[in-house]
């Protein structure tokens, strides 16, 4: 057999195998691929700016006539939902807790809604008028249309 595995005399073992991979070799191997790695950065960010640049320089000047901030189409989201719906509840609960005229000549006013359901309960509901009917080309078209109203019970 042979000595596969013993050490010969007076020769010291580096720890690996020699005779395959030179380690120096390696490493300058190394260092040149990362250097062609930055230099390709390096120039490929140069390449870049020059053709923005040269992009940019052959854009026209935007137009001053353009709304400069336009909003986006509805529906646009909220920025402070919490907020804007507490103010639009207390706007909405004036608007119902509040007397206010809505047409004084004709004597329409507002009231509070707590006010006309007391005033409902108390008076019912008061009668309104008959809308005027339409003209119909042909009464015999639709007869269930020209019949009286009955009342309610």
């Amino acid at each position: 057999m042979g000595d596969h595995g013993h050490q010969h005399s007076g020769q010291k073992s580096p720890g690996y195998e020699t005779r395959d991979a030179d380690v120096r070799i390696i490493w300058i191997s190394g260092i040149i691929i990362a250097a062609i790695v930055v230099f390709s950065f390096f120039y490929m960010h140069h390449v870049f700016n020059s053709y923005m640049a040269k992009i940019n320089a052959s854009r026209p000047a935007p137009s001053t006539l353009l709304d400069p901030d336009p909003m986006p189409p509805a529906p646009r989201l909220r920025v402070k939902p919490a907020i804007e719906i507490e103010q639009l509840r207390t706007y909405e609960n004036a608007m119902l807790d509040s007397y206010a005229w809505i047409d004084e000549a004709q004597g329409v006013a507002r009231i509070p809604v707590a006010r006309a359901m007391a005033l409902i309960a108390a008076h019912g509901v008061p009668a309104m008028p008959a809308p005027a009917e339409p003209a119909m080309a042909d009464p015999a078209a639709e007869p269930a249309a020209h019949a009286a109203p009955t009342e309610a019970p």
